[in-house]
Parts: structure tokens; C-alpha cells; sequence
């Protein structure tokens, strides 16, 4: 009897502010909570159509950054092999000149 009655009281000393009814007097209903999306509300739906918009603006940004690196990448690494392949045809020369 001790140890569920220890439990009952620690679980109302936890947990008195997280778990709220919907009778509680801290409710507010969603059209009233400033915190709940509403989309009928032209406030808050144009606040949601400009983050929208942001959003989409801040993707195409970093969608055209990525693109730029990796065509980076691609003509540096195009140009790596470029310089190998001279490289190699100099080393070749001057080991036939070595040769004669």
C-alpha cells in the first residue's frame, strides 16, 4: 500500500503542468490559442503564406548553391584529369628521349 501510494503522490508532483484538461481554466481553444495554426484567420494566414514563401525562396537559394559546387566539382575534376593525362604523355616523351 506504501509503494502505490509513494508512486500516486509523485506522479501528481511530476506532472501537475504537463498534462492540462480540456476543462482546465489554462484552456484556450483553438480558434482563441495565438499558438494554433488558424487558416481562416487572414493574420495568420498571411504570416503562413509569407514563411511559405521564404521557404521556397530559401530552397531555390540553396538548390542553385549546389548546383554551382557541383559543377565545380565536375570541371575541376575534368580538369585533374586533364593535367594527368599531360602528365602522362610529358613523361612518356622524356622517357623516349632518355632512351635514345
Amino acid at each position: 500500500m506504501a509503494q502505490s501510494q509513494t508512486r500516486f503522490l509523485h506522479v501528481q508532483r511530476v506532472t501537475p503542468n504537463v498534462i492540462r484538461s480540456i476543462f482546465d481554466s489554462c484552456y484556450l481553444r483553438p480558434e482563441e490559442n495565438p499558438r494554433c495554426v488558424n487558416y481562416n484567420d487572414p493574420a495568420k494566414a498571411s504570416i503562413m503564406e509569407d514563411a511559405t514563401r521564404r521557404q521556397e525562396a530559401k530552397l531555390a537559394a540553396d538548390a542553385a548553391r549546389n548546383k554551382l559546387i557541383d559543377d565545380r566539382i565536375a570541371s575541376d575534376t575534368a580538369r585533374d584529369l586533364e593535367i594527368q593525362r599531360q602528365r602522362e604523355v610529358i613523361h612518356r616523351q622524356n622517357q623516349q628521349l632518355t632512351r635514345e
